[in-house]
């Protein structure tokens, strides 16, 4: 069945190709046929819609002003085309995001059946950049070749509520603090050492981006193996208690967990939360102390290369090397300390020079 009659005038009437008679014949032809196949309609509209050129304007539904236009201002018309309005009125208000109170085709939208971007992101509470990748995970999205979101399809108010859950997921950065048991500042740190990884809104730590399926995925790689203790055995302390007696930080502790440095033993109750985790102290200290090497102290520089402290001051103030206030990461003392990237570059240059000193290899 053909049912693009109807359509044809929509476009005819900006060209201004049909005659009076030649319109109205086509019209009524065309209301018969549309009459009698709803699927049909709705499909010619959509084909109409995609080829038609978008206007700018107060409506939401443009592509339709033609006829628009000739079911009000054509009154001879009028008369029996309640169907058809009736018709038109489902078809815009299920596939074009209309704000409730407007009129559409002689009857007003109650209620919000499809949503904007910006509308649905509003409605769940979620910004922007985050919503696009929940809609990009949910294959209602793309990216183009330049990087720019493309929304796949309609945004119904089912498919934005059905959203709900995933939204839910996302956490801020004072949520996740409470969520893994620890500081606001702990989780700040885990940040900087790319353990914790939000999915989105890298600059901006208090904005929600970190998915609470992934950080239940690391409680579980941590606790893994764990058993559930009434009191800590002996050797045995919480992140708290280690940090002080280590000399280190949760962060540090959480990082060596991660990479199978450190094995976590136990836990202070059922709850998998890191104030509950149970570590060794040995265990720490004796990784921490196989730690890649940040910085030496004068005293470990000048036996090193077999040099007095004078020479060694001598190249300090002149600048060849750096002296940095930081903790050392194998006596785990606060103090000045020369970069461990300062010596290196030192020992190269001294291994170019033919009467250079002999220098042993950073460890």
């Amino acid at each position: 069945m053909r049912v693009g009659i109807i359509l044809t005038y929509g476009s005819s009437q900006r060209r201004g190709g049909l005659s009076g008679h030649a319109k109205r014949q086509a019209l009524l032809k065309g209301f018969e046929l549309l009459m009698a196949g709803e699927n049909a309609l709705f499909d010619a509209l959509t084909e109409f819609a995609e080829r038609t050129t978008r206007k700018s304007g107060r409506y939401n539904w443009p592509h339709f002003g033609a006829l628009r236009n000739f079911l009000y201002k054509d009154l001879s018309y009028r008369e029996g085309l309640d169907k058809f309005r009736e018709l038109m009125h489902r078809y815009v208000a299920d596939r074009y995001p209309i704000v409730p109170g407007t009129v559409v085709f002689g009857k007003e939208v109650k209620e919000r059946r499809v949503h904007t971007l910006t509308s649905a992101r509003k409605h769940l509470q979620v910004r922007r950049d985050l919503f696009e990748e929940i809609l990009i995970d949910g294959n209602l999205g793309h990216r183009d070749e330049s990087g720019a979101f493309v929304l796949d399809g309609i945004l119904t108010v089912e498919a934005v509520e059905e959203l709900k859950e995933v939204t839910s997921r996302f956490l801020s950065r004072k949520e996740v603090a409470g969520f893994l048991g620890i500081s606001e500042n702990v989780v700040k740190d885990l940040q900087k050492r790319k353990v914790l990884r939000p999915r989105t809104g890298k600059d901006h730590w208090e904005r929600k981006g970190y998915d609470t399926a992934y950080l239940q995925g690391m409680l579980e790689r941590i606790f893994e193996g764990t058993r559930v203790f009434r009191t800590a055995p002996d050797g045995y302390y919480t992140l708290s208690d280690v940090t002080r007696r280590a000399q280190c930080r949760v962060a540090d502790i959480v990082q060596m967990i991660l990479s199978g440095h450190v094995k976590a033993t136990g836990r202070i109750g059922q709850d998998l939360v890191l104030r509950n985790l149970l570590v060794s102290k040995a265990e720490v200290s004796e990784a921490l102390s196989q730690q890649p090497r940040n910085g030496f102290t004068k005293g470990e520089l000048a036996q090193r290369w077999s040099i007095g402290r004078p020479k060694l001051n001598r190249l300090i103030e002149t600048g060849v090397l750096r002296q940095k206030w930081m903790k050392h990461s194998r006596s785990r003392i606060t103090g000045m300390l020369v970069p461990v990237e300062d010596v290196k570059a030192y020992e190269r240059e001294m291994r170019k020079s033919p009467n250079g000193a002999s220098t042993q290899t950073v460890d």
